[in-house]
């Protein structure tokens, strides 16, 4: 079952498989196998996570649409 998290999320210029958290608690929120949702206003799009890497910076196993996630 989905919940909401906290803080917002980009993608990172250097690398379009980790996501950036700013005010996230990725390593409470997230663990491997995980999936991450966008918003249903941003198409709902899902990823699976591979890695938390800390509170602010998770990787994903596929790229996101980077028009979705702003």
């Amino acid at each position: 079952m989905a919940k909401p998290g906290h803080g917002t999320i980009t993608l990172s210029d250097d690398d379009p498989l980790i996501v950036v958290g700013v005010n996230t608690s990725f390593t409470s929120e997230f663990g491997a196998r995980m999936q991450i949702m966008l918003a249903r206003g941003l198409g709902n799009a899902t990823a699976e996570v591979v890695e938390v890497l800390d509170d602010h910076r998770l990787r994903i196993k596929k790229e996101l649409d980077r028009k979705s996630v702003v």
